[in-house]
């Protein structure tokens, strides 16, 4: 999930989805999903920010803002955002920090128009950048390594002693198209979207790989 949506102010109720076939998003969910539904733009102004600090050094912030941008159209931009000054533990090897979010933010736009009754468009652009030291891994205190990889680790939980810096680098966007038709006996949806992610994990990055890089994109339509 795009981090831009976890903001409780940016979503109306999640709602868990059952059955297979039963609708157009269960078409590749053979045992349901969990729907997320985001807001839709108002044709108001309004917006929320929010602001804390905590332990570890720890900033977080979520900003929202949405209104209208010409007759029929309204958009609405999300953008939130974690950083972490200390981590929960240290790579005695190198003494640098582990455990530690360096940056984690996303940003979502929707972008809603409604031209005449029964017709309505949604256009989504987002995009996360995810930064950290979270996967640092250990052999667990008191377990006994075989030769010649040294003695029993001793040390505390959350620290490492590796020749590597457990980094992991997430960069992910993406766009989508929903178009509503509504008739007075039925109503067509057309959905088409288009997603890509990048990913850098410690052993690519040890070995000097590059990102394993992802990307799909789908277009589907139904009636009812």
């Amino acid at each position: 999930m795009n981090r831009s949506v976890q903001g409780g102010q940016f979503c109306t109720p999640i709602s868990p989805e059952r059955g297979q076939h039963c609708t157009l998003i269960h078409r590749n969910a053979t045992g349901g999903l969990i729907q997320v539904k985001t807001k839709d733009p108002s044709a108001t102004f309004g917006g929320k920010a929010d602001l804390s600090y905590g332990n570890y050094e720890t900033l977080k912030g979520d900003f929202y803002l949405t209104g209208p941008v010409a007759p029929h159209l309204s958009a609405d931009i999300a953008v939130v955002g974690t950083t972490m000054g200390d981590g929960y533990g240290r790579n005695l090897a190198s003494g640098k920090y582990v455990g530690r979010i360096d940056h984690d933010v996303g940003v979502r736009s929707k972008w809603f128009l409604s031209p005449g009754e029964g017709t309505e468009a949604r256009l989504i652009f987002d995009y996360s950048d995810d930064k950290n030291s979270l996967a640092g891994l250990r052999v667990p205190r008191g377990a006994t390594i075989p030769a010649p990889f040294g003695p029993a680790y001793g040390g505390s939980d959350r620290y490492i002693d590796a020749n590597y810096e457990p980094l992991n680098r997430i960069k992910t966007g993406g766009v989508s198209l929903r178009v509503d038709q509504k008739f007075d006996a039925f109503s067509v949806a057309s959905i088409t979207a288009f997603r890509k992610t990048d990913f850098i994990g410690p052993s690519a990055e040890r070995r000097g790989q590059g990102s394993r890089r992802l990307w799909g994109a789908s277009a589907e339509s139904r009636g009812r």
